[in-house]
């Protein structure tokens, strides 16, 4: 005695195996999806690597808003320490913002990350 219907008969079996794939494709691209951060921990993320890059004393001025004073401590220390000079330079390249001044960096994370992470 044969059994009949969709999973058992033999005349459906390419339907089954396609049946399948589909389904573990879309738990593949459910599971993928998980794993990539959402835009706006990419932000968070990408704010807390500027924060840490620069002086403390200019991210605590950063937090507190106070940008100009931010601009001011990482344009000294951008003079003065060579090993922060590379790594403010690495930043740039990493956020494609090369040719910025370190007020334009400071205004660009103000404008860009700030108001993201706080919404």
């Amino acid at each position: 005695m044969s059994k009949s219907g969709f999973f058992h008969s033999d005349n459906w079996k390419t339907e089954r195996r396609t049946l399948w794939a589909i389904v573990v494709l879309a738990a593949v691209v459910v599971f993928i999806f998980t794993l990539v951060p959402s835009a706006e921990q990419g932000r968070a993320e990408r704010l807390q690597r500027f924060l840490s890059v620069i002086p403390e004393t200019a991210a605590t001025a950063f937090s507190a808003g106070d940008y100009q004073a931010a601009t001011e401590q990482i344009s000294l220390a951008y003079r003065r320490n060579l090993i922060f000079h590379e790594e403010f330079e690495l930043l740039k390249d990493e956020e494609l913002i090369n040719h910025f001044t370190p007020g334009e960096v400071v205004g660009y994370f103000a404008n860009n990350f700030i108001q993201e992470v706080i919404r």
